[in-house]
């Protein structure tokens, strides 16, 4: 009992040692994984459950974190609403769903930023916590963009004529790290005033995001190594 106890302690550890690592490619999979598996026909479904998984690595709580238990419960909620009003037919229950995937890639996100920016010697664990800031900024407003089409039919158009069908998620999210990286493909445009709003927000946010942020904590990260290779405090 006490050695398998030990196990678990020491495997929390090296989850908390690697979580934004861990998370970091957990993203990158799914954002890269994600649009083969909805050509192969299996749909958003893969989509939300890689989604979740990294969500639910980003909220885990660790040693001395036991009051963000409750983020864990809302990660299981919202794939369970997505789960059954899918099942079910139910569009606001969906909406739902969504509006809880974006609230924790909000939470996700500022934890992640927090812990880049409290560090006084930059390690990789926080250069990945801040690239991971910069990817699930790319799924909140995916997820926004959808929620947005839902509630004001039309706001964006697909090659010039209004969007035919659903705008599903990998949609939303595809359009915005368009945005995000400012690629601006075209394919997907804004068309309302408040789409318009979000993608120029969106476009700067990324820009300044990685001009300020990104590049200091990688100016900082070089610092650190060279502090440590002369083997100062």
């Amino acid at each position: 009992m006490l050695a398998a106890r030990d196990r678990f302690r020491a495997l929390v550890r090296t989850f908390a040692r690697h979580r934004y690592a861990m998370l970091l490619c957990s993203l990158l999979a799914t954002i890269a994984i994600g649009p083969l598996l909805r050509h192969l026909g299996f749909g958003d479904r893969v989509l939300e459950w890689s989604l979740g998984a990294s969500l639910l690595i980003a909220v885990m709580p660790v040693f001395g974190e036991r009051r963000w238990t409750f983020l864990i419960v809302l990660v299981a909620a919202a794939v369970l609403l997505r789960l059954v009003a899918a099942m079910l037919g139910l569009p606001d229950l969906s909406s739902i769903g969504l509006l809880l995937w974006a609230v924790l890639a909000t939470i996700a996100g500022w934890r992640a930023l927090t812990h880049a920016l409290r560090a006084k010697r930059v390690d990789t664990e926080h250069l990945c916590a801040g690239l991971s800031v910069y990817l699930l900024a790319g799924v909140f407003w995916g997820v926004a963009y959808v929620s947005l089409e839902r509630l004001v039919p039309g706001s964006f158009t697909l090659g010039g004529s209004p969007l035919m069908g659903e705008f599903s998620l990998a949609d939303g999210i595809y359009y915005s790290f368009v945005t995000l990286a400012t690629l601006g493909y075209g394919d997907i445009s804004p068309l309302g005033a408040i789409a318009r709003g979000l993608a120029i927000f969106e476009a700067v946010f990324g820009q300044l995001y990685l001009a300020v942020l990104v590049a200091s904590l990688v100016s900082l990260r070089l610092v650190s190594r060279m502090q440590d290779a002369r083997g100062e405090p």
